[in-house]
């Protein structure tokens, strides 16, 4: 009963990313799932923080929380680890501010092996300027619809790393293209490259 779009989002060999004029798509799957998660009779914990996983015998058995600012202990029979990540940590991140690196450190505290954190990637596009708007998201899905980045003079230049053009590159390459860029004297005053629309 809703129209999406879809478009070509960066790192994607084929059109997949799903994008709606009148909802966030996002939210919508976020709703379905707490919706079955409620009918599963999930218990949910609201103004919760996790601060250690609990662990007896080289098993997790629970954890510790902060429950409304109120220390408290959870104990559980499985634990299920769906931290996001540590975007948060970096500067103008779109991230939810509690996407800091917790998980990562309480589970590598529990004994958890991580491995492949080297991979940590996160939207490449955030808006610099004007200052009203700074840290707001500049989705990559808009490369697809025909944008691209240039340089402080003029350039196309992911189009010499990859000649295809913005849509469908990976978040990585575009990363260390825009990093480079700077790091050249080819950024833009704020410390960016530009985006034409197009």
């Amino acid at each position: 009963d809703h129209d999406y779009l879809r478009r070509h989002a960066a790192g994607s060999t084929h059109p997949r990313s799903l994008c709606q004029t009148s909802h966030i798509v996002g939210t919508q799957i976020s709703n379905k799932l707490k919706e079955w998660l409620i009918d599963a009779e999930v218990t949910f914990m609201l103004n919760t923080i996790c601060t250690d996983i609990l662990v007896y015998d080289n098993k997790a058995i629970g954890a510790r929380a902060l429950i409304n600012g109120q220390p408290r202990i959870i104990g559980s029979s499985f634990v299920v680890a769906a931290w996001g990540g540590a975007g948060s940590l970096l500067p103008n991140s779109t991230y939810p501010r509690d996407v800091n690196g917790r998980g990562i450190s309480m589970l590598s505290h529990a004994g958890v092996l991580l491995r492949d954190l080297e991979f940590l990637e996160f939207e490449p596009l955030v808006l610099l300027s004007p200052v009203e708007i700074k840290g707001e998201p500049c989705p990559t899905a808009m490369f697809g619809e025909g944008a691209h980045l240039l340089n402080s003079k003029g350039e196309r230049f992911i189009l010499t790393i990859r000649p295809q053009g913005e849509a469908g590159t990976p978040k990585t390459i575009l990363n260390q293209a825009i990093l480079e860029q700077v790091e050249l004297g080819n950024g833009s005053p704020r410390g960016g490259v530009y985006m034409d629309l197009g």
